[in-house]
């Protein structure tokens, strides 16, 4: 399997104990942000998304959301035909090396999801084929909204908030620091991004993580060019794996990554003060017996979960995020309809991007700042 990171970090070495992980970081380019023409808000679900008129903005919207409050709704038929209109044009399915004419494959006018801009149709070709790999920018736009649900969703069943692809890589950076100093608590920076992460500021959308039960972190296990979920459970001290490949290296490898998290994690909580305020965890229960603060995280693996049967993890762990803040993780199908879940969120992401460019509208940045 192959898969495109066109994010933040690649790892080349499976996480072992004891051994660090190989990390190359690259930093991409951030261009500005376009305004978006259109001084009219046209509904996107009967129009063909033509250029409209060029208009000012007409300010934040901070709980519109790509996936709105209807994820396990059944596709728009409106919405879907406009989207298929769209990507239609310059498609050719046939031809296995450009999939697009080049005139049609790249946008004039970028989608704008905040926390990347997208201009090429191959970004929605990847997301709505069966079979491929999703790439970084594909997981941290969709946690991107599922984080905002969780903000703002008051269907949302728990007290949680998402990570990104480069929270995955700070932990990583640090994990190869702990390693290299002869696991020595001290190593590990209270200044670093990671810290600043969980005391609420540096991600877009970012809440404390004093003010959470849950976190829900994707994580790339690059030597098997997979994804998995982690969950971090506070209150009950533990890393919850949940993995659509349980199955020899799939499973020995993936626990092995998150090893990371479960030794970095706790360290970094004590370094931002974590538990001072957090009156309402029970450290007489068995969780908390016997343990520092700096003590590792327990690993626990989820069990009874749908499997992949292609490249489809990315899609996979989507949807257990999904099942899981709507409290329904132990109702999820034993079988998921993967070709419907990769329509429903390109038609998803579509409508929500060209309502606000036809709207007129720009996102509110939702940055929380600096750590102090």
């Amino acid at each position: 399997m192959e898969v495109v990171n066109d994010h933040l970090v690649s790892y080349e070495d499976s996480l072992k104990k004891g051994k660090s992980i190989k990390l190359e970081e690259e930093t991409p380019t951030v261009g500005n942000r376009e305004r978006k023409p259109s001084s009219v808000y046209n509904s996107p679900y009967a129009t063909e998304f033509g250029s409209g008129s060029i208009g000012k903005p007409k300010g934040g919207r901070p709980g519109s959301c790509a996936f709105g409050f209807g994820f396990f709704n059944v596709i728009d038929d409106v919405q879907a035909k406009s989207f298929d209109q769209w990507f239609k044009i310059g498609f050719n399915d046939k031809n296995k090396v450009k999939k697009f004419k080049e005139c049609h494959r790249k946008l004039k006018v970028p989608l704008d999801f905040v926390v990347c801009q997208i201009d090429d149709k191959m970004w929605f070709y990847d997301l709505l084929t069966g079979g491929k790999n999703l790439s970084c920018s594909h997981i941290d736009v969709c946690f991107y909204y599922l984080r905002k649900k969780l903000k703002y969703d008051q269907s949302v069943k728990i007290s949680g908030n998402t990570t990104d692809c480069f929270f995955a890589s700070q932990i990583f950076e640090l994990y190869n620091e702990f390693v290299a100093s002869g696991e020595n608590v001290d190593s590990i920076k209270k200044d670093s991004k990671a810290a600043a992460y969980i005391a609420g500021f540096y991600m877009l959308c970012n809440k404390p993580w004093a003010e959470l039960d849950f976190v829900l972190m994707p994580v790339n296990v690059i030597v098997l060019a997979h994804w998995i979920l982690c969950i971090l459970d506070i209150k009950m001290r533990c890393l919850k794996v949940l993995n659509s490949m349980r199955f020899g290296r799939y499973k020995n490898n993936s626990e092995s990554f998150v090893r990371a998290f479960a030794v970095i994690i706790p360290i970094l909580l004590s370094h931002v003060n974590f538990y001072e305020g957090r009156k309402d965890i029970d450290r007489s229960s068995k969780h908390w017996q016997g343990k520092k603060d700096t003590d590792a995280f327990d690993i626990v693996v989820v069990d009874n979960l749908p499997q992949q049967e292609d490249s489809d993890c990315g899609v996979f762990i989507i949807k257990y995020a999904h099942f899981f803040m709507h409290g329904l993780i132990d109702k999820i199908p034993k079988k998921l309809d993967i070709a419907f879940t990769r329509k429903k969120l390109c038609v998803d992401l579509f409508v929500h991007a060209k309502k606000k460019e036809l709207g007129g509208y720009e996102s509110t940045s939702e940055h929380p700042g600096r750590m102090p």
